[in-house]
């Protein structure tokens, strides 16, 4: 299992954090963004263990559909996902990128990380899945190309005899990794997938995710500058003022982080995630979260949290890349904070004008 040798150099103790006047600190002053950044970088890698190399990213098609009125086509398909083995996803093509394909103009893409629904990639890029959250649907009906790829223990990755999101099969297979690192190898993949297809412009690619989805999406973008904009739906939690840390280490079900434990038994935690949510700075991100959610709480950890965030982008001389929406309503993803975050993704991806957004967003 991933060890802690980093840890220290971050970690804090749970009853300080927790009574603590200020939320840990991301940019301590007189510090440079990269040098910090590499720390916490180095930290979270320590902690989410070995991170697989992805897979080619090379696509098996296994079935092209198209629904009545649809001006996209859905393409089944299985992602080459490495020693992991193929990765099933749906692959949703506007006409326009077809068209695009044969031109000079090619289109912006997403990777749509489903939340913690069984069904997976179906549950956002279906009006059967999860039909108050279809954001992979609607965002290809805005002319992105979007993979949609099924996490490790959803939908077609269900282990046999096992519900969905039972994590215990693949630590007995791989103890010495995480579902977290196998998650964002995988998504890693997706994206392979995705620089590879001549119809997409690689250079204005976004992740986005609800939940289970929100974090991957900006896990995913901590660690790969290829995502140019990210867009989290209350999938952030802070350690601090959480009442249920040990959600992020061992359990029955979803596991994502076994040594969480260990520091938590030791009334320590080895980060916070707003240090590992700044991973992204000072690329384009979108944050939703509702003070009435049964999940995540601790709102105003959330939003302290996120301010820190915020701080950081404006030293750094881009506060109009942050953007942070709190509401009144549980964990959901409502209808109208998707079209916010939709536009959102259209400014800074520039999905109106291929031409531009690609230099100013990649940096860090």
């Amino acid at each position: 299992m991933p060890g802690t040798e980093h840890s220290s150099r971050l970690s804090v103790s749970l009853t300080e954090l927790n009574t603590g006047s200020d939320a840990p600190e991301i940019l301590p002053e007189g510090q440079e963004w990269p040098d910090r950044r590499a720390l916490i970088e180095s930290v979270w890698r320590d902690f989410i263990g070995v991170l697989d190399e992805p897979g080619t990213g090379d696509l098996t098609v296994r079935e092209k559909s198209r629904e009545d009125g649809e001006a996209f086509e859905r393409w089944s398909v299985q992602i080459d996902g490495g020693d992991i083995g193929p990765i099933p996803a749906h692959l949703l093509v506007p006409d326009g990128a077809l068209t695009a394909a044969t031109g000079t103009i090619p289109a912006p893409a997403m990777i749509a990380c489903h939340p913690t629904n069984p069904d997976g990639q179906a549950a956002i890029t279906t009006e059967s899945g999860e039909g108050r959250r279809p954001y992979g649907l609607e965002l290809a009906r805005r002319g992105y190309v979007v993979i949609a790829p099924d996490c490790l223990s959803a939908g077609e990755r269900i282990y046999d005899g096992h519900k969905a999101y039972r994590t215990s099969p693949f630590y007995r297979e791989h103890p010495d990794r995480t579902i977290v690192a196998r998650n964002i190898s995988d998504h890693q993949s997706a994206l392979n997938a995705l620089c590879q297809l001549p119809f997409v412009d690689a250079d204005r690619i976004g992740a986005i995710g609800h939940s289970l989805g929100g974090y991957n999406a900006y896990f995913l973008a901590g660690l790969d500058p290829r995502v140019r904009a990210v867009v989290s739906s209350c999938g952030f939690g802070p350690f601090r003022h959480d009442p249920r840390p040990g959600r992020w280490g061992r359990r029955d079900w979803y596991t994502h982080l076994p040594a969480i434990t260990d520091e938590l038994e030791q009334g320590r935690v080895p980060f916070d995630f707003g240090q590992i949510a700044a991973l992204v700075a000072p690329r384009p991100f979108f944050h939703y979260f509702g003070q009435t959610d049964a999940i995540f709480p601790h709102w105003q950890a959330i939003s302290e949290a996120l301010q820190g965030i915020r701080q950081l982008y404006d030293s750094l001389g881009h506060v109009q890349r942050f953007e942070m929406l709190m509401g009144g309503g549980s964990h959901d993803f409502p209808a109208e904070i998707r079209q916010l975050s939709y536009q959102f993704l259209d400014h800074w991806l520039d999905a109106s004008d291929p031409s531009g957004a690609s230099a100013s967003v990649g940096d860090g």
